[in-house]
């Protein structure tokens, strides 16, 4: 009996010291319910500290399907590691992320769904540190008017411009860059139709250009900035339609003005066929560059074209049908400049 109840001590002792484990042991983690997400305000900077090894903090945003943001971070520091950042859906997927040590970085991304989105700092393993980041918004700028001159600054890494314009199927329009910087980086300005296509792009650097683009339909055209990866800086540009210079009268002097690069200038004259016609430039002036004179007949096809540079010139043409003809000043690549001449008949 003695022996029997020395074993039943034993054991039982045994089984408490497995229930309260080693003396030296780490608590397991107690799991703990994620903080709320900070809301993040487009346009304005945030700043994040990460002090306790394993911790990490959320942001939200309201997104809307189609839109384009950019995380731009403007500065972070992870002692000898690094961090990430992370993109997820309303639904809670990751639909992107990207790394962020010592120097400036970003991502952009254009939303998949309507709903609030959520942004992660996540450190890498035992880092700890802090970032500086900013939610952008491509820039809506309105409705270009023709002529008038649009400055725009970009700021934020990732982020673009936008612009829409009225345009008609043929017209034929340009996209004239006055001025852009963009450090030592670039910008492409792209032009997308109403139906969301791109039909044209070129790049801006620091020089003055240009973009020259006949519309294939009638409706909403888009003008997007688009920097070149990190790229930020600023453009002025215009968006500028043909000159339509209304009816010729036969002896009377045209003075035109050219401003806009890529621009042209039109002007129509009742003809008839076997009728002989003098266009006749008086004086022309175009920069270190040149101009042509196109003669159209009235089913559009181009059947005579001359050059005008700094002295009088002319073309003389004997008409082919009757109907409405056309003469279009076409500068020749970014010229601009100015011009007099007149329409001569017998």
């Amino acid at each position: 009996m003695l022996r029997r109840l020395i074993v039943l001590t034993l054991s039982s002792a045994l089984a408490a010291l497995a229930l309260a484990g080693p003396a030296n042991a780490v608590p397991p983690p107690v799991a703990r319910p994620a903080a709320d997400p900070i809301p993040l305000t487009s346009g304005v900077a945030t700043t994040a500290t990460i002090a306790v090894i394993g911790e990490s903090v959320s942001y939200s945003f309201a997104g809307v399907s189609g839109q384009h943001i950019t995380l731009d971070v403007g500065a972070s520091s992870w002692g000898t590691g690094s961090a990430s950042m992370r993109l997820y859906s309303p639904s809670g997927h990751q639909v992107g992320v990207f790394a962020m040590n010592a120097s400036p970085t970003y991502g952009d991304y254009t939303l998949g769904v309507t709903g609030t989105w959520t942004v992660v700092l996540d450190p890498y393993l035992a880092s700890t540190g802090t970032a500086t980041f900013t939610l952008a918004t491509d820039i809506i700028g309105g409705t270009l008017t023709p002529g008038t001159s649009t400055g725009v600054t970009i700021s934020s890494r990732g982020q673009n411009a936008a612009y829409t314009f009225a345009g008609v199927s043929g017209q034929h329009i340009t996209l004239d860059v006055g001025a852009s910087s963009w450090g030592t980086g670039s910008a492409s300005m792209r032009l997308y139709s109403p139906s969301g296509h791109q039909v044209g792009v070129f790049a801006m650097n620091a020089s003055p250009t240009y973009g020259d683009y006949t519309l294939g339909v009638t409706g909403t055209w888009t003008v997007v900035l688009d920097p070149y990866l990190a790229s930020t800086g600023t453009a002025t540009f215009t968006l500028a339609t043909d000159i339509i210079g209304g009816t010729l009268t036969p002896g009377t002097s045209t003075g035109v003005t050219i401003s806009s690069r890529g621009q042209n200038a039109a002007y129509t004259f009742a003809g008839v066929s076997g009728q002989h016609i003098t266009l006749d430039v008086g004086a022309s002036s175009w920069g270190t560059g040149s101009a042509s004179m196109r003669l159209y007949s009235p089913s559009g096809h181009q059947v005579g074209v001359f050059a005008m540079n700094a002295g009088p010139t002319y073309g003389d043409y004997t008409l082919g049908v009757t109907g409405t003809w056309t003469v279009v000043l076409d500068p020749y690549l970014a010229s601009t400049g100015t011009a007099t001449f007149r329409l001569l008949t017998p």
